[in-house]
């Protein structure tokens, strides 16, 4: 079930924690959720967000994440929660900030990944965050699909592909150990398969 309370909560973290003008932008808090859940789940196994991922024409998109960002009750969502979406301001057609939240619904493990995606892609404009989130393969490979609009669902077992294009050095996610991150994917990978 979707937790509209949860992500509240992280855009809270995301707004109160990055010191960009851009904090606000919607584009821009999409794409550090979608680094941070690639972080979790190539760290941890799981996406912490539990949402569905789409590749769109700017780069990957949390569902539930952009319908909560406009004020839309997201499918699966818990109905006790809807009275939530009134902690989302509206500031311009494109920017948004959130009430203050508590943070009880984030475990260290997503906290430890939002810091990671606000330390290593924070300080970028939401074009560039954009821009940069169509390196990674997960969203590459819809790439031809999407780039005139329309959205595809991407699969959570090529979040542990690193891209082509990148040198180590320019993404942070190949600072990963290679033997973890096959063997988080090998158990990622065989319980998808047992849940089928």
């Amino acid at each position: 079930m979707v937790s509209i309370r949860k992500i509240l909560q992280i855009l809270f973290y995301i707004q109160n924690k990055s010191d960009n003008q851009a904090r606000f932008n919607i584009m821009y808090l999409l794409k550090i959720i979608y680094f941070a859940d690639r972080y979790h789940l190539r760290h941890f196994g799981f996406l912490f967000t539990g949402d569905e991922y789409y590749a769109m024409r700017k780069g990957p998109v949390a569902s539930a994440v952009k319908d909560v960002l406009y004020q839309k009750i997201p499918f699966g969502a818990n109905s006790s929660e809807y009275d939530l979406l009134s902690c989302v301001d509206d500031i311009s057609e494109f920017e948004r900030k959130i009430t203050k939240q508590e943070q009880d619904e984030l475990s260290e493990s997503f906290i430890e990944s939002l810091d990671f995606a606000i330390f290593e892609f924070g300080k970028m404009t939401p074009d560039e965050i954009s821009d940069f989130s169509h390196n990674y393969p997960d969203w590459k490979k819809h790439e031809k699909e999407v780039i005139n609009g329309g959205r595809s669902k991407m699969l959570l077992l090529d979040f542990f592909d690193n891209p082509k294009n990148l040198k180590k050095s320019e993404d942070p996610f190949q600072q990963q150990d290679t033997e973890s991150l096959e063997a988080i994917k090998e158990d990622f990978a065989d319980n998808e398969n047992s849940c089928r």
